[in-house]
């Protein structure tokens, strides 16, 4: 799916990255100043835009998100979803969380309906092999109808511990 990407290093405010394709963006935070690792992405689907604000927690492997959709149409609801997807110091995808629902928000001329921005969370537990060795987060917002990718599939992981590449192995059902 199409994203900005905003790289902000905590140890290193000045230096920012953008890459951009149509409106969305996530962030990076190095987790060795602050024990956890945040990022944010947003993204505009039809009707307005979904939102993931995610910290992820690496000593005990706990992710969790707020999310957020605004619909700013008089006709369409926002129907967004999104997944999160743990990095390694090479930039390596690790983990990648289960995709999940925002909230839908309704049209801003749907009677029937007062919800025009809708919030809601996500937990997930990260195995704790794989969490010590996540340095980054990419948030993804897709818009509820378009799949997400496996990013982990593809990776060698040849700077891992076998314990780390062994329990991304069987996380992923990979050979």
């Amino acid at each position: 799916s199409p994203y900005c990407a905003l790289v902000i290093r905590q140890d290193d405010r000045s230096n920012v990255e953008e890459n951009c394709n149509n409106g969305g963006f996530y962030h990076l935070l190095n987790p060795s100043v602050s024990g956890l690792i945040s990022g944010r992405g947003r993204e505009n689907v039809e009707g307005g835009y979904g939102e993931i604000e995610a910290t992820f927690y690496p000593q005990s492997g706990r992710l969790s998100a707020k999310t957020r959709a605004v619909a700013q149409s008089k006709l369409d609801g926002v129907h967004a979803a999104g997944f999160i997807v743990g990095l390694d110091q090479q930039g390596q995808a690790i983990f990648e969380s289960q995709r999940f629902d925002i909230p839908t928000a309704c049209a801003t001329m749907d009677p029937t309906c007062r919800t025009t921005t809708a919030v809601g969370s996500f937990e997930q537990q990260v195995n704790p092999v794989i969490a010590k060795f996540v340095t980054r987060l990419e948030v993804h917002v897709t818009s509820h109808n378009s799949g997400c990718y496996t990013s982990v599939k593809g990776n060698a992981y040849n700077n891992l511990p076998p314990e780390v590449k062994a329990a991304i192995k069987a996380a992923f059902d990979l050979p």
